[in-house]
């Protein structure tokens, strides 16, 4: 869940410091990976992430946005049923990490999204 929050703190920064397009297709990049670990590639979820940031422009991070709040509040409840053929995947700590620093150095001076490290 923790990737979760990361990431939508992350859109959040994107849109309260001027949208870059460079930035929302990372931020888009690791949201689907962390999409497709949590539900497989199938899931209702994943395609709608698919579709509604097909858009790329704050409009389109804003929907994403949408779809992994709905995401997490539905994972704070309950699990998310997951198909059993949905070819989950793992997401690489190390990958996440990196990425989602670079990302937040698009952004220098800003402090609102803190990037933590797993391993602590």
């Amino acid at each position: 869940m923790d990737f979760l929050t990361d990431l939508i703190n992350a859109a959040w920064l994107m849109l309260d410091n001027g949208f870059d397009p460079h930035a929302f297709l990372t931020w888009k990049e690791v949201a689907l990976v962390c999409l497709i670990g949590l539900l497989g590639p199938f899931h209702f979820y994943t395609q709608n992430f698919r579709r509604l940031t097909a858009e790329q422009g704050p409009r389109g991070l804003l929907a994403g946005d949408g779809v992994l709040e709905a995401v997490k509040s539905e994972i704070s409840v309950r699990p998310v049923d997951v198909a059993p053929n949905a070819c989950r995947v793992t997401v690489n700590d190390q990958w996440y990490q990196n990425k989602l620093r670079g990302l937040l150095a698009s952004f220098p001076g800003t402090k609102a999204v803190q990037c933590r490290d797993r391993d602590a």
